[in-house]
């Protein structure tokens, strides 16, 4: 038999009960839960892969083979960079680019003054 909304009944006649219902959302909860756990350990395992692998790949750059990674040292050198820069002088703001309409404007501004300046200073050489 046919519903206004569509789909069949597959025999199932009744409506699930609440405890039903509260049992299903738990579930579904749960397994989440875990899904979300088990991202959060493979994004940990591929981190200290990444961590590993930067060492090499700093000591190779450095072509130093007496010179190794060091945390600290890149943490303290982090720090010195960032109060460098937190306590430099900033530049100050630049005037903005104008548009077209705005450059056209202020041209025909100053052609119309200089017009002005021109009659009022050169009307008794004609």
């Amino acid at each position: 038999m046919a519903h206004f909304g569509g789909g069949l009944n597959d025999g199932e006649d009744r409506e699930k009960t609440k405890k039903e219902v509260m049992a299903e959302i738990i579930a579904k909860s749960k397994m989440h839960k875990v899904e979300r756990q088990k991202e959060k350990m493979e994004d940990q395992d591929l981190l200290e892969k990444i961590n590993e692998d930067f060492g090499l790949i700093q000591s190779l750059l450095l072509r130093s083979e007496n010179k190794k990674y060091d945390p600290t040292e890149s943490a303290e050198n982090f720090d010195k960079i960032v109060n460098e820069l937190a306590t430099e002088k900033r530049s100050r703001p630049t005037d903005r680019m104008k548009t077209q309409m705005e450059l056209v404007q202020e041209q025909k501004v100053r052609l119309e003054e200089l017009e002005v300046f021109l009659k009022k200073n050169f009307f008794f050489c004609f």
